[in-house]
C-alpha cells in the first residue's frame, strides 16, 4: 500500500480530481446561468403580459365612453334637430297668416 502513496501518485491523483472539479464546474457555471436567465425572462414576459392587459382594459374602457359619448351626442342633436323643424312647422304657418294679412290690406291692381 504504501507503493501507491508516494508523492507522485498522491499529487497525480489531486490534478486528476482537481480536474474532474474544473470539468464540473465548467458545465454546470453555464447550467446555473441558462436557468437564472430563464427566470428572469419568464419574469419579464409576465410583467409585460401585466402591463399589456391593463392598456388593453384601459383601452376597452376608453373606447366603451367614448362609444356612450357619442350616442349622447347623438340623442341630443336628434332632439334638437326635432325641435328645429317644430319650429320651421310653426314659421310656415305664421307666415302663411302673414301671407293673409299682407294679401288682405294690400289690394291687387
Amino acid at each position: 500500500m504504501s507503493e501507491y502513496l508516494t508523492p507522485e501518485n498522491i499529487t497525480f491523483i489531486i490534478g486528476i480530481l482537481a480536474t474532474c472539479f474544473g470539468v464540473f464546474v465548467y458545465f454546470k457555471s453555464p447550467q446555473e446561468k441558462s436557468v437564472t436567465n430563464d427566470a428572469v425572462f419568464e419574469e419579464r414576459i409576465k410583467n409585460l403580459q401585466e402591463v399589456n392587459e391593463r392598456r388593453f382594459k384601459d383601452v376597452h374602457e376608453e373606447i366603451k365612453e367614448i362609444n356612450t359619448t357619442n350616442q349622447n351626442c347623438f340623442h341630443t342633436v336628434e332632439k334638437k334637430v326635432d325641435i328645429l323643424k317644430d319650429e320651421i312647422v310653426g314659421m310656415k304657418v305664421l307666415i302663411g297668416k302673414l301671407e293673409t294679412i299682407i294679401n288682405e290690406r294690400i289690394p291687387k291692381k
